[in-house]
């Protein structure tokens, strides 16, 4: 029998979602609509079926169980390799009789006594026609599972922040053409040195410089630098010879023929 997933068109507009990254939703997407769902919002599976399933490894899988877990939206006993959706029936209405049986039917199958015992609370509370629940009733993850979950959740965030640290700052492009490369750092720190349009006109000089002869730079940043040094020289020098033009900007003196010079900056 086909069983069908209802996923409001409003999913996108919820502000958890919209804070998510990429892969959070997608992921979240994923426990709500794959194969093993239930109605009652609890089921079996295992993290090589996430694996298979989502093409991440076991690793990313449980760094992302573990987030969600710290995002009040779901629990995951390791050891019943059950998982329960905790807003699941929220959304999914069990105020039909049918939905009801089908539910005290699951109820019956989990293994988790902790689950169980949630699920029918909330069935309650929410007026849900469910029958009354007989089997006693634990901590919704035994001590046992809560400490070793603990510890992988430990685990994982000591192994993000040690990824944080070595993660390399992304470079973005600036320039009229797109091929002058700075982190945000890197920008603020110009920013700060030289002002805003200055830095502004020092870009757009290095990036159409790069596309007019072809050459290329190890490191943007220190190259604008090297050029400001260079030309704040050739101004201080004018200025002495009582040159007119002692104020000449980077922009300009970016542009002029520097071959005989290219060869040491490229390197840069």
């Amino acid at each position: 029998m086909t069983v069908y997933r209802y996923i409001y068109t409003t999913y996108w507009d919820d502000p958890f979602i919209q804070k998510l990254t990429p892969e959070e939703k997608y992921f979240y997407l994923y426990l709500m609509t794959n194969r093993h769902t239930r109605q009652c919002g609890c089921y079996s599976i295992t993290v090589k079926d996430m694996c298979f399933d989502t093409g991440y490894n076991d690793e990313t899988i449980n760094k992302l169980i573990t987030r969600f877990e710290g995002y009040g939206k779901i629990k995951y006993d390791r050891d019943n390799n059950e998982l329960i959706m905790l807003n699941w029936l929220k959304h999914n209405p069990a105020k039909s009789p049918l939905t009801a049986k089908c539910i005290d039917k699951e109820l019956n199958e989990i293994k988790n006594q902790g689950f169980r015992t949630f699920i029918h609370g909330l069935c309650v509370q929410l007026r849900y026609p469910v029958s009354p629940l007989q089997a006693p009733s634990k901590p919704l993850l035994s001590k046992q599972t809560e400490t070793k979950t603990k510890k992988e959740t430990e685990t994982i965030k000591d192994k993000e922040t040690s990824e944080s640290s070595n993660r390399q700052p992304i470079k973005k492009p600036y320039g009229e053409f797109k091929n002058v490369y700075l982190t945000d750092e890197e920008l603020k720190k110009l920013n700060e040195k030289y002002g805003d349009t200055e830095t502004k006109n020092k870009t757009e000089a290095l990036s159409a410089y790069i596309r007019s002869k072809g050459v290329q730079y190890k490191d943007h940043y220190a190259t604008i630098i090297q050029w400001s040094l260079r030309d704040a020289k050739e101004n201080s020098f004018a200025q002495k010879k009582g040159d007119g033009n002692g104020n000449a900007s980077a922009t300009r003196s970016a542009f002029r023929d520097i071959e005989a010079v290219q060869s040491g900056e490229e390197n840069v």
